[in-house]
């Protein structure tokens, strides 16, 4: 589970630094597009990954 969170609160900075920092300069193109693929797999991989371990406490 920490892990889990490690890498959601990685996820977040990566899509507020990534973008707004490392690519801010730059003109728009596929770099900008391809960063925001591949954020948008990672989310929903850990989506999936918090699903499928969901446990039912009560």
């Amino acid at each position: 589970m920490r892990w889990w969170l490690v890498c959601m609160m990685a996820l977040v900075f990566a899509g507020i630094a990534v973008p707004y920092g490392l690519l801010g300069g730059t003109e728009p193109g596929l770099s900008i597009a391809f960063f925001w693929l591949g954020f948008g797999v990672a989310v929903a991989a850990m989506i999936a990954l918090a699903v499928l371990r969901w446990r039912d406490v009560s």
